[in-house]
């Protein structure tokens, strides 16, 4: 990843996990993704810490993935517009409009009681 997509994905962890709904942020991609970071890692390629969102660019189109675990089942919709909007807004502070988000609630744990 460029150093200005790793700062955007950096940005983006940000304020994804500042959502109050959200409980976890995940790794995103498929498990071939998670492989193949994983070896990345182990070869010392990507550096521990480095952002869990993942940001590409292909022809010129970026692409934001996140995955996200979410407390509550019934919100989980509304969670994921209001994690969109937000992330959305800050790709714009960063002269970003034209994005793909790809958002996954991967986990949703439920409230007791």
């Amino acid at each position: 990843m460029m150093t200005a997509d790793a700062d955007l994905a950096t940005s983006v962890e940000a304020v994804v996990r500042s959502h109050d709904d959200v409980i976890a942020l995940y790794r995103s991609g498929g498990t071939l993704d998670r492989v193949i970071d994983a070896g990345a890692r182990g070869l010392g390629i990507v550096r521990e810490g480095a952002p869990l969102v993942a940001v590409s660019r292909r022809d010129g189109e970026l692409t934001v993935r996140i995955a996200v675990g979410t407390a509550e089942s019934e919100r989980a919709p509304s969670t994921a517009r209001a994690i969109e909007q937000v992330v959305r807004a800050r790709l714009l502070d960063h002269g970003e409009n034209d994005v793909i988000v790809h958002l996954t609630i991967a986990h949703i744990t439920r409230g007791e009681g």
